[in-house]
């Protein structure tokens, strides 16, 4: 299976799971592109298209050559930028668009750059890109690791994880901040009347442990 078909599968799985609808979408072809800032090759790139509950989610399949990544980028941005005024029209601040590397780009600290590169960039969309590992075994914990990065994120799963240390840090905060509740209602209604000085200290001396 390719990878782009990998993903997709997995995102509109973990999409149903958490109850959204998910609608394949076909996406309009893109503009006519100058010669002379595009290589013809990036004509090919590979594509699927769905919309994820108010998420519509392009993933583009950049080929093995790291060097024609850039391009490929390119014209996977301006496919995101015509779906933004079509397809996406209603919800195109939600648009992702997702870049998958070749296999075993996981491994390969120049692709890791490009994909820093990529994930900077603001332009169109919101942009992330996935490398697959070299072994296949190793496909579906990258892909859950990936899925955390994304708006099918589901943090609460790990509500039982958090430290008690980390409780107990957020009851203290909780004690203070009822502490400066208290000294702020003891402070006289005109505002002439108040020291400054004396509340200052005070607060802070109310956060002190």
């Amino acid at each position: 299976m390719k990878n782009i078909d990998l993903l997709y599968q997995f995102l509109t799985s973990e999409a149903a799971k958490v109850g959204w609808i998910v609608k394949p979408i076909q996406l309009p072809p893109a503009p006519a592109k100058r010669s002379d800032r595009v290589a013809p090759e990036t004509d090919g790139i590979e594509t699927r298209a769905f919309v994820g509950g108010l998420h519509p989610i392009i993933l583009a399949e950049l080929g093995s050559d790291l060097a024609k990544a850039p391009a490929d980028w390119a014209a996977a941005q301006r496919q995101a930028a015509v779906a933004r005024t079509t397809v996406a029209a209603d919800s195109g601040e939600d648009l992702v668009l997702i870049l998958v590397g070749p296999t075993g780009s996981r491994d390969i600290p120049e692709w890791r750059a490009f994909t820093m590169e990529v994930e900077r960039n603001d332009l169109v969309c919101r942009k992330l890109v996935w490398l697959p590992p070299k072994k296949a075994a190793d496909n579906a914990a990258t892909l859950q690791e990936f899925v955390r990065r994304t708006f099918l994120s589901k943090p609460w799963l790990a509500t039982d994880s958090i430290p008690q240390t980390a409780l107990d840090t957020l009851s203290e905060k909780n004690a203070a901040l009822k502490g400066w509740e208290e000294i702020l209602d003891r402070q006289p209604l005109n505002r002439a009347d108040v020291d400054y000085d004396d509340l200052v200290e005070k607060l802070i001396n109310a956060y002190q442990p």
